[in-house]
């Protein structure tokens, strides 16, 4: 039990990071209409959402970042033949202008030991810059991913699992504590230590905009 909650305490950590994380700017994130740094125009940035990735049933959560020159890491859990959990690192192939303002980008990802199911992806990034879509199956197709903001609100206080009849209960609830710990719901009652059903289940947590990694400490 404590193992089927931890797994699904991360994937819902990673789409809890991908849309919050602590609440301070980030440098290294552009401020697309002040900033020119790096080799494109959508160097620095990042892209949270839900895109279709590998073979999983339902949306992921994802968190896609563009370094300063052709470097891409794509942060989910991506599924083929082998499993990854983390960075999926990529590498920008082509750029092109199009002609209502769009910019299209070709990316090959890096997927040792499954050649056999990737491919260039092909994006595009909205005129205004602030959405991203493209992609094909099973590698990453983008369902609904938005430019990250540079200024993050807070993770702290209750974050509820959304509710939706294809998607499996494990988890209902996570509360991101100010003194850097969490605690969680199940079915609607507290999670306890399986040693001790008297001692609230808990984790400390540190957040970082670079990558929005949750560090279990």
């Amino acid at each position: 039990m404590k193992k089927i909650i931890h797994q699904s305490l991360k994937v819902m950590i990673v789409l809890i990071l991908s849309s919050s994380t602590a609440c301070k700017k980030d440098q290294s994130q552009l401020d697309l209409d002040k900033d020119s740094k790096g080799t494109y125009s959508f160097s620095n940035t990042e892209y949270t959402g839900l895109p279709n990735v590998g073979n999983h049933y339902f949306p992921r959560p994802l968190s896609l970042r563009f370094g300063a020159a052709d470097e891409v890491t794509a942060w989910s859990h991506l599924t083929l033949s082998v499993w990854r959990r983390g960075d999926v690192k990529g590498k920008i192939t082509n750029v092109e202008q199009q002609p209502q303002g769009q910019t299209k980008i070709t990316i090959m990802f890096e997927l040792p030991g499954d050649e056999q199911f990737n491919s260039p992806q092909v994006y595009i990034i909205s005129a205004d810059r602030k959405s991203i879509t493209g992609g094909s199956t099973p590698i990453i197709s983008m369902v609904d991913m938005k430019l990250f903001p540079i200024n993050a609100p807070s993770i702290v206080g209750l974050w509820a699992q959304p509710e939706h009849p294809d998607w499996f209960p494990d988890l209902n609830a996570i509360t991101f504590e100010k003194a850097g710990t969490t605690t969680y719901n199940q079915g609607g009652k507290p999670v306890y230590f399986v040693y001790d059903d008297k001692v609230l289940y808990r984790q400390s947590y540190k957040t970082g905009r670079l990558t929005h990694q949750f560090l279990w400490c």
